[in-house]
């Protein structure tokens, strides 16, 4: 199968277009370098807050371009570099000046944050990069299903061609021959060089659309492209349409999955199909997740076999959402001061932590009747304490 994640394809779609563009490197060259002169010195990062604050401007805060989600990682660590250029830019004029390493250092870093290029670049790339980053936020559903995986970002990038996007069109509104007023209060950089050809921005953002097709071309084979007859949105209302739908994408799933089914499911499922397809026609109206649910639960006699191709689908999840945040909750449960702790007693911390129901809302009652009878002999239950004798003689308290 080449089914796997989406939201990862998507990041290496975008990895493949930077690949055959030069002014992505111009980006990086000033976005790494900035977290990290200021990542790893407190010092340096008070004093560009206090320019900060003399400008009447946001502390500074730089994100790691490099985190666990390549796109995410570095829309965050973009918007960074935009939201503090101001600062980021007097903080280091000021220490060029200085006759030491750090000084020689920032005396670089301003040759590639003052050109042109890497300033039309960088805001750019973040209006592509929102593009990308909604659709991979859409894909980390739970209730994401194979048939739900688009590749309609590419209509997005073909529109970035002829409108720019938000922060490129703003960037463009204050940057006037060369004179660049980021937050447009009057704090100017003079930008040396010119941008990036508008010819090299839309090779850019074709090759994006290529590369996106090219990754998720496996959607338009089988059985991939046969399964959205399973979508109760798709099917046909009317009775002369119903009859023949999907027959034929039924039929190519079975030929594929042939060598995984029973003789019998074989025969069965093309049979069971039309009472399948009237159940999805029936209840299209409700959300889709909630149909396929209720009929892998119900399980009837009438389309038990075709339902085999529904497990499958379900079981083609393109999305690893669910599976990363059980990888985060498995890091925060399992500590080091943790390593003895058995995987037995992890798991079962760990679906404890997955259930959502509130203290509120829970019964223990049923838990409590299975520890009550599962023990082979009978189980101790301490009786509560009786309240204590009240002695009579004793002489009553009056109130002053």
């Amino acid at each position: 199968m080449s089914i796997w994640c989406a939201p990862h394809k998507l990041e290496l779609s975008l990895l493949d277009a930077t690949k055959a563009t030069d002014f992505i490197d111009i980006v990086e060259k000033g976005v790494d370098p900035i977290y990290r002169f200021y990542y790893g010195s407190g010092k340096r990062r008070r004093e560009v807050n206090a320019i900060s604050a003399v400008i009447d401007e946001d502390p500074v805060y730089f994100s790691a371009p490099c985190g666990t989600r390549w796109m995410a990682s570095r829309l965050r660590a973009y918007k960074a570099v935009i939201k503090n250029y101001n600062s980021v830019i007097l903080h280091m004029e000021e220490a060029s000046n200085r006759k030491t390493d750090e000084g020689a250092k920032c005396v670089g870093y301003l040759k590639v944050l003052k050109s042109a290029k890497f300033v039309d670049g960088l805001h750019f790339m973040v209006d592509v990069l929102e593009v990308l980053a909604n659709v991979s936020l859409a894909f980390q559903s739970n209730d994401l299903f194979i048939y739900d995986v688009d590749v309609r970002p590419g209509s997005s990038w073909k529109g970035l061609k002829h409108n720019r996007g938000d922060v490129y069109t703003a960037y463009m509104a204050t940057c006037k021959d060369g004179k660049f007023d980021s937050k447009n209060n009057g704090h100017i950089t003079s930008l040396k060089g010119t941008g990036i050809p508008e010819t090299v921005k839309n090779s850019f953002l074709e090759n994006c659309v290529k590369f996106l097709e090219k990754r998720f071309s496996f959607l338009k084979n089988t059985p991939f492209s046969d399964f959205h007859v399973l979508d109760p949105r798709n099917v046909p209302r009317s009775d002369a349409q119903l009859a023949t739908y999907g027959d034929v994408q039924v039929m190519n799933m079975v030929t594929h999955f042939e060598s995984v089914l029973s003789e019998e499911e074989v025969t069965n499922i093309p049979r069971q199909w039309p009472a399948l397809k009237a159940r999805l026609k029936y209840r299209q109206r409700q959300p889709a997740k909630e149909v396929i649910s209720d009929l892998l639960t119900e399980n009837h006699p009438d389309v038990k076999d075709v339902l085999v191709l529904v497990y499958m689908m379900v079981t083609l999840s393109p999305s690893s959402a669910a599976m990363e945040r059980g990888f985060s909750l498995m890091n925060l449960i399992k500590t080091s001061r943790k390593s003895q702790m058995t995987n037995e007693t992890l798991g079962s911390l760990m679906r404890v932590s997955h259930i959502t129901t509130t203290v509120a809302e829970f019964d223990p009652e049923p838990a409590i009747q299975k520890w009550k009878t599962s023990a082979k002999t009978k189980r101790y239950v301490k009786a509560a304490p009786k309240p204590a004798a009240v002695n009579s003689n004793l002489p009553v308290p009056v109130a002053p």
